[in-house]
């Protein structure tokens, strides 16, 4: 199962701690950003169930005609969710938004996760034979951090993963990176470590091309 997580619209005049810019993305280039993802999916996996997070505080299909076999989540209404995006800190929404999802709805998917942010598309690179390594979570590691942009969480091993987002919480509001958190607080031993993703996307805050 692919999780996309997007925030569409994220309705917040609070500069970042590390950036004075949140996004300069219109909602508009956002959505746009998100179909291309769901249409990536669909062309490198030949079979995808996708689940499509809004954690922002724009209700996404309510607005906008959803590709088809994409089922829909939005939590932007859940207090929690909504002040923990319009925050100040990098990843604090992602990390409360995914703890939302995983007690209020992973229960209808008991499988493997992909999650994938919203922003970023699959290219030819990408292998789901990488993300799909039994009994162990699935990164890219880069300079001492897994990256976020794109990891597999086998269907066994959701009850640490849960833990863990929660742990990351605290450390977040210390501005350390998420990606640097996930390398400290998972389990080395149940982590696969892959050379590469296989996507492309433009960061928010500033559009540089990323490529990994």
């Amino acid at each position: 199962m692919y999780l996309i997580l997007s925030a569409a619209l994220v309705e917040s005049n609070k500069s970042l701690t590390y950036s004075t810019v949140r996004s300069i993305f219109s909602t508009e280039e956002r959505i746009d950003q998100l179909f291309a993802t769901i249409d990536s999916i669909k062309k490198h996996d030949p079979n995808p169930e996708i689940v499509y997070l809004e954690i922002g505080g724009l209700d996404v299909k309510k607005n906008y005609s959803l590709p088809i076999n994409v089922n829909y989540v939005y939590l932007g209404g859940n207090w929690l969710v909504k002040k923990s995006v319009q925050s100040r800190w990098k990843g604090l929404g992602e990390i409360v938004g995914l703890i939302v999802f995983l007690i209020a709805k992973d229960v209808h998917y008991k499988k493997k996760i992909i999650k994938i942010s919203g922003r970023y598309k699959l290219n030819s690179y990408y292998n789901y034979k990488n993300w799909n390594i039994k009994n162990k979570f699935s990164f890219l590691y880069s300079n001492g951090t897994y990256s976020t942009r794109l990891y597999s969480i086998p269907s066994n091993l959701k009850f640490i993963y849960f833990v863990i987002l929660i742990l990351s919480i605290f450390p977040i509001l210390l501005n350390i990176s998420l990606e640097k958190i996930f390398f400290i607080l998972f389990p080395k031993f149940l982590v696969n470590v892959n050379d590469f993703i296989g996507i492309t996307g433009l960061i928010g805050v500033d559009a540089i091309e990323i490529n990994e």
